[in-house]
């Protein structure tokens, strides 16, 4: 994104364009010595010193702009962790042990992120405070990987206003069971809001969200579903393709269970003597940590969906027993989990290749990859996935618009 709007905004503010950008390890990017803006290598989805000192210097050219300045502010899915500043007392350590607890908790990204909003200081709106105190004007163009577009959600909403509260932090650790898993200096953090001690984060009564702030969704997971419903009709003569939701969520491995009875649904709903058809769906998936695996959400769900699967096979409860198939599921940024995959493949030929794979193992590798559950319950996924030989490993793609499962059938 910077990249791309640096030779616009140089063509009408000559030399006087400067700024700063925090971006995940193993991103690459080719700039010139006279490129004006810092790039910075963070951590996700665990934040780290590096992606502090980067949010500092985001700040301290904030804090150096006035009336006369405009700040671009560039936002995709990922930020809440590549721009971490702790708020008040906080620490980083503070910041990472909290993200650990939220991630492997299973939470949805706006549990996770209304507490981030509430223990950072610059996201919830906060990061368009400080640009507006200086009587800067800031424009945001955003990408976004969040179900519905929510701009206080996508990367914890630095520059829109936020109707949550330090009450509303508290009701989800309680209701999710984690708040004595907090460190102990978030949860005093949290106390001190609830009572008042310390201000909330900016609202959308605040009128600077009205004169000096400006917020542009300029992709998401919707577009990118119509780009590929499109390009399955026009180039690869697909004949009925559908887009049923955008609102995947919720544990990856219960949705994968569920998936067989979800395109037996999809199919008697589309109702049509297609003989090639595609369903495409966006959201994203929780994972619950239960296991010391290596994984993600979309190869746990799909691992789930194969054990199922594997039941069913053959049966007249197989609703893909009279088609080829192949399932993608995966993340748009190039990365989940604590894995180096974007996501998997599991098609038709999935179970035969198997058998396949686990006639050339020895003894021991045999034992722990004919076990689906096993692995599902260590979240192992993409262990197994590298195994078949079937992770999609992309490298970062520089982008995050949410995930897409990805559904083609043909008749046989």
């Amino acid at each position: 994104m910077a990249l791309a709007i640096y030779p616009e905004l140089s063509k009408h503010f000559k030399g006087s364009v400067r700024g700063s950008l925090n971006i995940p390890y193993g991103q690459e990017y080719k700039s010139n010595e006279e490129f004006p803006i810092h790039f910075n290598y963070s951590a996700h989805p665990t934040p780290d010193e590096s992606g502090m000192v980067g949010a500092k210097n985001i700040l301290k050219i904030v804090q150096s702009t006035s009336a006369q300045s405009l700040v671009f502010v560039l936002i995709s899915g990922g930020g809440s962790a590549l721009l971490p500043l702790p708020a008040g007392d906080l620490t980083l350590d503070d910041l990472k042990q909290t993200n650990s607890v939220l991630l492997n908790n299973g939470l949805s990204i706006q549990q996770l992120n209304t507490i981030r909003k509430h223990t950072d200081a610059l996201k919830g709106g906060q990061l368009a405070r400080w640009i507006t105190s200086t009587g800067a004007h800031c424009i945001s163009l955003i990408l976004s990987d969040v179900v519905g577009d929510d701009l206080q959600v996508i990367a914890s909403g630095p520059t829109a206003p936020d109707v949550t509260t330090f009450k509303d932090v508290l009701n989800i650790c309680e209701s999710t069971h984690i708040w004595d898993k907090l460190p102990k200096k978030i949860v005093e953090h949290i106390t001190n809001g609830v009572n008042n001690v310390i201000p909330d984060t900016p609202k959308p009564t605040d009128p600077f969200f009205g004169s000096q702030v400006k917020n542009f969704l300029i992709g998401s997971a919707s577009v990118s579903a119509a780009a590929v419903s499109n390009h399955l009709k026009s180039v690869h003569g697909f004949e009925h393709v559908s887009i049923f939701t955008s609102e995947m969520e919720g544990e990856a491995s219960e949705f994968g269970f569920k998936l067989p009875s979800l395109i037996e649904k999809l199919l008697q709903s589309a109702n049509t003597t297609a003989k090639t058809i595609a369903f495409i769906g966006t959201g994203e998936f929780t994972v619950t940590i239960k296991g010391k695996g290596r994984g993600g959400r979309n190869q746990e769900m799909l691992l789930a969906f194969l054990i199922q699967l594997q039941k069913i096979s053959k049966t007249k409860e197989d609703p893909l027993q009279f088609y080829d198939f192949a399932i993608c599921s995966a993340a748009f940024d190039g990365i989940e989990g604590n894995s180096p995959a974007m996501g998997a493949i599991v098609s038709s030929e999935t179970l035969e290749k198997l058998k396949l794979k686990l006639n050339e193992v020895d003894a021991d590798k045999r034992s722990y990859y004919e076990n689906l559950q096993k692995i599902l319950d260590n979240n192992d996924s993409h262990t197994f996935f590298q195994f078949l030989g079937d992770a999609i490993i992309t490298g970062q793609t520089g982008t995050n618009v949410n995930d897409m499962l990805l559904i083609l059938l043909q008749k046989k």
